[in-house]
């Protein structure tokens, strides 16, 4: 699998690639409870999300299924935002949309982070749910200094 974290923070990277399971947990739960939050994430599903998180749980396949879903809902919301920003004549228009669609590009990012965190795998779940929680947030490099 192609690591996308392993290219933005090998160090990083090689550490959580050395942490056993009981190690993962935390980091993994720490940047999606920020993810969350900083993005105004309060939806069900994600609340759910982050109390199996809290429980040192892994999710059912039915919640990994909602969380992909709702996932894949925003990703095509903010691309449909993102169009009609770079398309915009009238600058207003133009900000307009290029703030809701970095706000649903958040969204969908911090809810990536959640469908990876949940996952069987701790050390795939934690690379991805910390990379995915980065892009969630202006400054991402935030979460390269757990």
């Amino acid at each position: 699998m192609n690591h996308h974290l392993q290219q933005l923070a090998p160090d990083m990277f090689s550490s959580l690639k050395l942490a056993d399971e009981s190690h993962l947990q935390t980091p993994c739960l720490r940047v999606c409870e920020y993810a969350a939050s900083s993005n105004g994430l309060n939806e069900a599903n994600a609340n759910e999300a982050l109390d199996m998180l809290r429980q040192g749980k892994r999710y059912s396949h039915d919640l990994k299924d909602r969380l992909g879903a709702l996932t894949d809902q925003l990703d095509e919301y903010y691309f449909q935002l993102k169009e009609q920003a770079d398309e915009a004549v009238d600058s207003a228009d133009r900000e307009r949309f290029t703030s809701e669609y970095r706000d649903y590009f958040g969204k969908a990012r911090a809810l990536a982070a959640l469908s990876f965190a949940g996952g069987q795998d701790g050390f795939e779940a934690a690379t991805e749910a910390i990379y995915e929680a980065g892009a969630s947030v202006a400054d991402g490099t935030l979460f390269l200094t757990l």
